[in-house]
């Protein structure tokens, strides 16, 4: 008899699952520092309040403590406390906010130290929520736990940190930063968007963000202190962080001048975000644009500003993506710098543009990228060719040609710009830029020629380039 009341109480306690919330996640077997507290709440189960009220909140005892299930009271500020009734608050319950009128007036959530879980639409309808302070012990985050939160702070999870659910964060689109240091921890569906993720490389965090291409998302290296981390806003500008900088990513303000910065936030910024126009609502009133020294990449469908009509480029600016300045009709006259190596099909194309002036010999011009009536750019250069081809009037720039390789400034990369590198290194009083000789090595064709940055000046360095990029062993001499 004894045998069978034993066993009778050991199938008891199997059949009592182990939960923090009174709704929701629930634990499987967990591990065994979860068995160890949960044995220990047992033993004390009997005197624990079923219910307990305390400061404007309701907490409903749960195995292991207690789960915070209404608030009854207004407040901005919300603070879960660590304990109630010498008991840890250890959850958030499944749609608190459903049972709980007072939720539109919260401002702010500070964690208690002891809450592991926020069940699923916890948070729901907290529509001014904008600050977040977590826990080091935090586990789980529910489904859509904070949809319709905005929230304006850097959420930076513990190393506890097991799940985010789908659409947890799904509306909340300033949020710095998210530091999710559990390589593995699993990642809903649409669980945060417009920010930058901090996690390890080849964690569940990078695959998350390199799958999730609509939600305009970058990874940060946890272990990279030297790139910036958060996404920021400064004077109306949105950046998020990009190459080692940032990227204008979307513009929240009425403007009529753009003016990009070098930099913000002590870093630079390096590019414009691919369809900018698309994600910023006040596009239609801009009239100038002024690239920041640093910005190197123009995104696709950047400026499509009806009312633009004045763009400044910058000398650093490599990259001009597809139509980058479609329908912007306002816009005469247009100079695309030196270093300028792409204009992606249709970027440039205006109603209204009269000439167009292109500075780099040997600029790839994609379809239909220059809707203008004349071009202006060097001899035997990409431009010219271009003009030619779509029967546009080139005019050629006076002076040497400035394509890198052109050593005897002749508008072409040939085996004889090698030779002249190594007839100036041999014969300099004859070759060199005071030479004898007719075709001796001009200012302009000593910069051209000087190619292997490995060294400064003119070296055979220089012409065993220039011979491995006309053999195609070197796809650019940039």
């Amino acid at each position: 008899m004894k045998f069978k009341r034993i066993i009778a109480a050991v199938m008891a306690v199997a059949i009592v699952g182990v939960n923090y919330g009174t709704s929701g996640y629930q634990y499987g077997s967990g591990s065994s520092a979860f068995a160890a507290e949960d044995t220990a709440a047992d033993t004390t189960a009997a005197e624990k309040a079923e219910q307990v009220e305390v400061d404007g909140m309701t907490f409903k005892a749960v195995e292991g403590g207690y789960s915070l299930v209404k608030i009854a009271s207004s407040t901005k500020d919300l603070v879960i406390p660590d304990e109630v009734n010498g008991y840890p608050v250890v959850s958030v319950r499944e749609d608190l906010s459903m049972d709980s009128k007072h939720m539109d007036d919260i401002e702010s959530v500070k964690l208690g130290k002891n809450v592991r879980i926020i069940n699923d639409h916890a948070f729901t309808d907290c529509s001014k929520l904008t600050s977040l302070e977590l826990n080091d012990v935090l586990e789980y985050v529910g489904e859509c736990a904070f949809t319709n939160a905005l929230i304006e702070t850097p959420l930076a999870f513990p190393e506890t940190i097991k799940t985010i659910g789908d659409n947890a964060f799904s509306r909340s689109q300033r949020i710095p930063s998210v530091t999710i240091p559990n390589p593995h921890c699993v990642l809903g569906e649409g669980f945060v968007k417009m920010t930058s993720i901090i996690g390890y490389k080849g964690s569940t965090a990078e695959k998350y963000v390199n799958n999730s291409q609509k939600m305009h998302l970058t990874f940060c290296d946890i272990d990279n202190e030297n790139t910036p981390r958060d996404n920021f806003e400064k004077d109306g500008l949105f950046y998020t962080v990009d190459n080692g900088g940032y990227c204008l990513d979307n513009i929240r303000s009425d403007m009529t001048d753009l003016l990009i910065p070098d930099e913000v936030n002590g870093y630079p910024v390096v590019s414009v975000a691919k369809n900018l126009s698309m994600n910023s609502k006040y596009m239609d009133s801009i009239e100038s644009v002024k690239l920041g020294k640093n910005v190197r990449i123009i995104g696709e469908g950047a400026f499509q500003c009806a009312k633009l009509a004045s763009i400044e480029l910058n000398d650093e600016l490599e990259w001009i993506d597809d139509h980058a300045f479609v329908s912007s009709n306002q816009i005469s006259e247009l100079v695309i710098p030196s270093n300028v190596s792409h204009i992606g099909d249709g970027a440039f194309t205006f109603g209204s543009i009269s000439k167009v002036t292109v500075l780099s010999p040997d600029c790839v011009l994609g379809k239909s990228c220059l809707y203008a009536q004349e071009i202006v750019g060097y001899k035997s250069s990409t431009a010219e060719a271009y003009a030619e081809a779509n029967r546009i009037k080139f005019t050629a720039l006076e002076g040497e040609s400035l394509k890198k390789g052109d050593t005897n400034c002749d508008g072409k990369v040939e085996l004889a710009d090698a030779i002249l590198i190594m007839q100036v290194l041999s014969n300099p009083d004859r070759y060199g830029e005071n030479g004898s000789d007719s075709k001796h090595l001009k200012t302009q064709g000593k910069i051209n020629g000087d190619v292997d940055k490995s060294t400064e000046g003119l070296t055979g360095g220089d012409a065993l380039k220039i011979q491995e990029f006309l053999l195609g062993k070197r796809g650019s001499l940039e």
